[in-house]
């Protein structure tokens, strides 16, 4: 019998945040519609086909999605007239404390609200933050869970320039 058990190294990996990048084939991905977190209002997913998107899922105890935020926003900014859009979806209970978060790192890019997670069970995150890419039809063609600068820099960046380019 095979039996896995967590060492100290994986819990270390949990915590720091694991970086594990799948390419997958295109499969659509359901619609969802949320409330903004940082605005008034709803967003669905649906309200963006046709362009790249990035679903980013993400709490405020995690602290890989503080290191993400800033690269993700400068990756908006920079592609968002190409089509690219990054909904990241938080799953806190406590909203004051993903605001508190927000105001802490500042960004431009739609911010929504899961705090029961029936969005966010959909797409069964194995890790935080979790990141969907979806192509221009709204296919998932990749995912990645947890946040390491240089693989931002050598895979999700290029991926994302990728499928805008196309």
């Amino acid at each position: 019998m095979i039996t896995k058990c967590l060492t100290l190294q994986t819990i270390r990996y949990v915590f720091v945040g694991v970086f594990l990048f799948y390419s997958l084939p295109a499969s659509a991905t359901p619609n969802f519609t949320l409330p903004l977190l940082n605005q008034s209002g709803h967003i669905s997913l649906s309200d963006y086909r046709g362009k790249v998107v990035l679903i980013d899922i993400w709490a405020s105890w995690c602290g890989p999605c503080r290191v993400s935020f800033p690269l993700y926003d400068q990756l908006y900014k920079e592609l968002k007239s190409k089509g690219f859009v990054i909904l990241a979806i938080n799953t806190d209970t406590d909203l004051n404390k993903a605001k508190e978060f927000l105001k802490a790192t500042g960004v431009s890019y739609p911010i929504l609200s899961d705090p029961d997670a029936q969005v966010v069970s959909q797409f069964n995150p194995s890790t935080m933050p979790y990141a969907l890419l979806l192509d221009r039809q709204g296919n998932i063609v990749s995912t990645h869970g947890g946040f390491y600068e240089d693989t931002f820099e050598s895979e999700i960046k290029p991926k994302v320039v990728e499928l805008v380019n196309k």
